[in-house]
């Protein structure tokens, strides 16, 4: 069952006040990933 990505003005403010964290990892031949 697919679901609407659709947000309302007050429910895309209310996202986008709100604290958020993001990791990315790339891993890299012959070294360990890195990690910010």
């Amino acid at each position: 069952m697919a679901v609407p990505i659709v947000m309302t003005k007050e429910e895309r403010e209310a996202f986008l006040a709100d604290v958020h964290t993001a990791v990315i990892s790339i891993p890299e031949e012959g070294r360990g990933p890195v990690t910010v």
